[in-house]
């Protein structure tokens, strides 16, 4: 482990349980109810090393389905070492930081998910919330919306307890998926078809469009604005 990470904190630990004992309840539920089978694939949370204080705490939406069903424990931890790979959407947050003179942020990104049972794509994590609502009680649920809740809960803590410089999400399907967070303390600094900008509970929350894991150019511009603007020390 590098020497400026960390290990979960104590209530990240405690996500980490609450998750995986939602997962064994809803792999148990797999069983009688194929079409959930068909489009759950299992649980991350991690898909970085852990910081504290990181320059940029990354939500995509939620983990992919193109690895199979991700059921092994490791999905459950941070990475013990840097990520060598280079997604598209890398790439473009790189680009744009390098453009306002900031390649550093990039050091010390956390990324994790808005969402973190992992599906095929947005239509069939719509499928999954239905699923999940409709046999709450069947799958061992107290409440409706109990999994939706719950993820609202994980994201705050996963918040309060890194306090990141600057928090980006990419896709616009997570425009509005950031307004339970922090109810109460939420307002509009940006809006457009391309980028949406939030406070909420004083930190910056930049989302923005991505077709296919990029952005475009019009958003990369508009983007860079935005950073030049919220990441002012």
């Amino acid at each position: 482990m590098d020497n400026n990470t960390i290990k979960p904190t104590a209530k990240l630990e405690q996500m980490k349980n609450e998750v995986e004992e939602m997962h064994e309840r809803i792999l148990k539920y797999c069983k009688i109810n194929k079409e959930l089978d068909d489009i759950y694939k299992g649980r991350v949370i991690y898909w970085s090393q852990l910081f504290i204080n990181p320059s940029i705490l990354y939500f995509g939406i939620n983990p992919g389905g193109s690895w199979g069903r991700l059921v092994e424990k490791e999905y459950l931890e941070p990475y013990p070492k840097k990520r060598t790979d280079d997604d598209p959407f890398k790439k473009d947050l790189r680009e744009c930081f390098n453009a306002i003179k900031k390649p550093e942020y990039m050091e010390t990104m956390v990324f994790t998910n808005r969402y973190f049972f992992a599906t095929d794509n947005t239509n069939t994590l719509e499928q999954f919330f239905k699923i999940i609502e409709d046999n709450y009680s069947e799958i061992g649920f107290k409440e409706k919306y109990e999994y939706k809740n719950k993820q609202v809960e994980w994201t705050r803590t996963f918040i309060n307890e890194l306090l990141p410089k600057i928090i980006i999400a990419g896709g616009m399907y997570l425009k509005n998926r950031f307004n339970p967070i922090f109810p109460d303390n939420k307002k509009t600094l940006h809006d457009s078809k391309n980028i949406r900008v939030l406070e909420i509970n004083g930190y910056k929350l930049i989302v923005y469009r991505r077709v296919h894991n990029s952005m475009s150019n019009e958003t990369k511009d508009e983007f860079k604005e935005c950073l030049r603007e919220y990441t002012q020390e």
